[in-house]
């Protein structure tokens, strides 16, 4: 959408002597409104001698789009202004960086994996994690990559599968089956349609156990690997075998080697999965908040 620029005046960081007419500042911020939505987000941007020092976009106890060069003064007057905007919106605290479009399903600071390259993922160098901490921000949870080995014999999940009557499909991002994962995530359809179809040629796998809607399961492509990027099962059909039968269904997306997201490293029932299923940890990534 289009954006236009709001006037904002040189800034002056506290304890800063001003300087004289035709200097500039040591910082100057610059903020960028959504057209169609000035008042959900905004982007803050600290600009050291000319160049872009650190910038976030913000909204609603929130912030994403999260870029800082390794400069401690512009990322504490970047974080003072975004404490700043929250404040003006009634907020105490944000979190972040969250992820801005649907194809970052996993979002945050890395704080550890940083060779490991990919499509889906941010990769910042270990200053941000640095930088946030030195400016207050405490992390709030820990998020994994992990790379799987792929069972290659599916009896046992057929068996468990066919014990419950469950069965699992895979599918486009239609708009019927945006419905459905819509239905089972508790959202509206129509945003979620709107966020599958943004994301990378996905792969939906739609689980039923006895005809009845029970969970889905979006695998994505990243390169040379598929990542199982998300799962959800009806609180009634979890341990009812739908999980295996989404197992059974993706099967022959993934090859032998897959990537799958661990929401909260210190949630140990997923992070023993993972490793059971040979999972090897590539990837870290920190959610912070400002207060």
């Amino acid at each position: 959408s289009a954006a236009k620029i709001a006037p904002s005046p040189p800034y002056t960081p506290p304890g800063t002597i001003k300087v004289r007419k035709g200097f500039a500042p040591l910082f100057v911020f610059s903020t960028v409104y959504c057209a169609r939505c000035a008042l959900c987000k905004m982007e803050i941007k600290v600009v050291s001698q000319g160049k872009v020092a650190a910038r976030a976009e913000v909204a609603r106890g929130c912030f994403s789009r999260l870029f800082l060069q390794d400069d401690l003064g512009a990322a504490r007057e970047l974080f003072a202004r975004v404490r700043e905007w929250q404040a003006a919106q009634g907020e105490s605290a944000c979190v972040g960086p969250v992820s801005p479009t649907p194809t970052r399903l996993l979002e945050g600071v890395r704080t550890a994996g940083f060779a490991r390259k990919d499509r889906l993922s941010p990769v910042q160098p270990p200053h941000y994690a640095r930088l946030l901490e030195a400016c207050g921000a405490r992390v709030v949870r820990r998020d994994g990559l992990y790379e799987i080995s792929v069972p290659q014999d599916a009896r046992i999940w057929a068996r468990m599968a066919a014990r419950f009557g469950a069965t699992g499909a895979v599918c486009g991002a239609s708009r019927e089956v945006c419905a459905q994962v819509a239905q089972i995530a508790g959202v509206a359809e129509e945003p979620m349609a709107r966020a599958l179809c943004a994301l990378p040629r996905p792969k939906i796998a739609i689980a039923r156990v006895r005809g009845e809607l029970a969970g889905y399961m979006i695998v994505l492509p990243n390169g040379r690997l598929r990542r199982i990027a998300e799962a959800r099962i009806l609180p009634a059909y979890q341990r009812r075998g739908a999980i295996a039968a989404l197992v059974c269904a993706v099967l022959p997306l993934l090859g032998r080697v897959a990537e799958a997201g661990v929401i909260d490293v210190e949630n140990r029932a997923s992070t023993l999965l993972a490793e059971h299923a040979g999972g090897r940890k590539v990837a870290e990534f920190a959610f912070y908040r400002l207060e």
